[in-house]
């Protein structure tokens, strides 16, 4: 219903997708965070940053992986970890 996110979106390139909603990289601009040029943005049920860049995407996806601490399943990380990792490479990231 925004103007702008539509503009946005309409240029963006969709690279996954995840419960439903899907991340995308804006390729011409954005109406987001502007001290962050290239976010990594996860649409749904609204438009949020994700990532501040998609090297920093796979700087913290790579430290998920690689963290010996997961849960029973032996599959996912306990939420708190996973966001402490989060917040290590892409600080501030939901308190905006």
């Amino acid at each position: 219903t925004y103007p702008p996110d539509h503009d946005m979106l309409k240029h963006s390139f969709p690279f996954a997708s995840f419960n439903g909603g899907w991340m995308v990289f804006p390729c011409e601009g954005h109406n987001l965070q502007p001290s962050y040029p290239r976010p990594i943005i996860f649409v749904l049920e609204g438009i949020l940053v994700f990532f501040y860049s998609m090297e920093l995407m796979a700087r913290t996806c790579i430290e998920w992986v690689q963290s010996g601490e997961r849960d029973e399943s032996n599959i996912n990380l306990p939420e708190e970890v996973e966001r402490q990792i989060w917040q290590k490479h892409n600080p501030g990231i939901f308190q905006r």
